[in-house]
């Protein structure tokens, strides 16, 4: 009994300090906030990552159509610039916004497992599931600024650190436990009905969260936010030059999106399909991103109170390049140093998410807030974009030029892809570290 008394009064505790808790309208709307943002990372990463990358695979693909799906989903991100034309011009954006996201599921966990289902031919089959990716993901692209405008509405910003430090927990607990789960539900129906049926059934499962997130958005107050008087797109770019401050943010922002995205889905194509690795036991190495989150968010979250972003930021991506150096050597005879570089890795990377998380809000005017978020995920997109490129050009470069050798094995394209990664990271922290030079006290 004592001891149910104290985690009661620890949640109450942790949920205040993220101010969560109370049944106000503000609080309220967070917590629903909280909750559909976790339901959808959940759904997020199995219709992407590893997930996508196996989908494509068991559908007949290769790792080059892959990369296409990514390139495409890059550029439906970048139709984010066309948000504010729409969403400026409303004074209610809630009812729009909910209908988009439940239509963007029906594609993705819906439509598409059902055509991959229908027995099409590969040469049909492909090119169909590529269009509806497309066209999910430039759903999501239209209301993202919106939905993001909507929702940080609801938290002020002298909440924000103690709510995204909690959320960044709950994110890493729930998202990778359920990723674990689904890794083994995965292995299961793989060799019970084929790699062919196994994740587009996989996909109908988890329409049940798709749903859930729904729900909890239905839930969300939403703050008034005065239309502008019909914004056009020259109305749009204008906004760059009236906030330098907030450029710079969106050009730290672009260069982490162009980094991450260089390795593509090449190096998870290479564990699934040359190294015969299970998703079971790609989602094991990554359960231990919930301990490193627990017990290292309160360390980063201190970190960046004393030394804020800069510092911060710098010190994460800085020692979390060499990661990258360890998954290059992950080979058939070597795979032991997967998790041993994942882990390593693991433990900066609960840093420099915990800083990303705060970085959209920062210096983020208070007037054309949506036009703003627009060119901040549009930026973002295009850097992913640029940067997936760069790694298709890199990949394909290397996978023209004659086998490399070292200690009597051929090193893949995926495993050089990954040099050129950390030799990003590396980069990464001393610009980023540059770009916040003046601005380390503004999530303090």
């Amino acid at each position: 009994m004592a001891l149910t008394r104290k985690l009661h009064n620890g949640a109450i505790q942790m949920c205040a300090s993220a101010h969560i808790y109370g049944q106000e309208t503000a609080p309220r709307s967070r917590r629903n906030i909280m909750l559909s943002s976790l339901v959808y990372n959940v759904v997020f990463n199995i219709i992407n990552g590893t997930y996508l990358t196996g989908f494509c695979l068991a559908m007949g693909a290769d790792a080059n159509y892959v990369n296409i799906i990514v390139v495409i989903m890059s550029i439906c991100n970048m139709f984010q610039l066309v948000s504010p034309l729409i969403f400026e011009r409303l004074k209610q954006r809630k009812k729009l916004i909910i209908l988009l996201r439940a239509a963007a599921h029906a594609i993705n966990l819906l439509v598409i497992p059902l055509i991959a289902m229908s027995g099409l031919a590969v040469e049909t089959l492909l090119p169909v599931i590529g269009v509806l990716f497309g066209a999910a993901q430039l759903i999501n692209a239209l209301i993202a600024p919106g939905l993001q405008v909507w929702h940080i509405g609801c938290i002020p910003e002298e909440k924000r650190l103690g709510y995204f430090s909690l959320f960044s927990v709950l994110n890493c607990i729930i998202t990778y436990g359920s990723l674990f789960l689904a890794g083994i539900f995965a292995d299961i129906l793989v060799r019970s009905l084929g790699d062919h049926y196994a994740l587009p059934t996989l996909r109908l499962v988890f329409l049940m969260l798709a749903a859930l997130d729904i729900l909890f958005l239905t839930r969300i107050h939403e703050y008034p936010n005065p239309p502008s008087a019909k914004p056009s797109l020259r109305q749009i770019l204008r906004c760059i030059p009236a906030c330098p401050a907030y450029m710079k943010i969106i050009g730290i922002a672009a260069l982490w999106n162009f980094v991450a995205n260089v390795p593509s889905q090449y190096y998870t194509t290479y564990l699934l399909d040359n190294l015969n690795l299970s998703y079971t036991f790609i989602n094991s190495v990554n359960l231990f991103n919930i301990v490193a989150v627990i017990l290292l968010t309160p360390l980063w979250k201190k970190l960046i109170q004393r030394k804020g972003l800069r510092g911060t930021l710098f010190l994460a991506l800085l020692f979390y390049a060499p990661h990258a150096l360890g998954l290059s050597l992950v080979g058939t005879e070597t795979v032991f140093l997967y998790p041993l570089s994942s882990l390593y890795g693991i433990v900066f990377s609960v840093g420099f998410t915990l800083c990303f998380t705060l970085v959209p809000y920062i210096d983020l005017p208070h007037e054309n807030r949506t036009v703003y978020m627009a060119l901040y995920n549009t930026c973002c997109a295009l850097a992913a974009l640029l940067g997936v490129l760069a790694g298709r050009l890199i990949y394909t470069l290397f996978g023209s030029m004659a086998p490399i050798i070292l200690f009597g094995t051929e090193i893949a394209p995926a495993r050089l892809l990954v040099i050129g990664f950390s030799l990003f990271l590396f980069l990464a922290a001393f610009l980023s570290r540059a770009m916040l030079k003046k601005q380390p006290e503004s999530t303090a």
